[in-house]
């Protein structure tokens, strides 16, 4: 499943939060926040959104990374 998640931490362009989009096994939000809950590191894989003209809703992968859920703010399901 595909989610955005907002980060307690600032982004390399200076803003106060970091968002990042990102797959994970989860089938649901909960399974989500239950699997962030066990462990104090969760890995994904992190996609960008692919900005040329007429694949504003395209994604490709960037390659996995491991978020501490300290910094975790907030958790959504990406409809895209």
């Amino acid at each position: 499943m595909r989610f955005q998640i907002t980060m307690n931490m600032p982004s390399r362009s200076g803003n106060s939060v970091h968002q990042i989009i990102a797959d994970h096994p989860a089938e649901s939000l909960s399974e989500f926040a239950e699997d962030l809950g066990n462990d104090e590191f969760i890995i994904v894989q992190e996609v960008y959104k692919d900005n040329e003209a007429g694949k504003a809703s395209n994604y490709y992968n960037v390659g996995f990374i491991a978020i501490n859920r300290r910094f975790v703010g907030k958790v959504k399901v990406l409809m895209t």
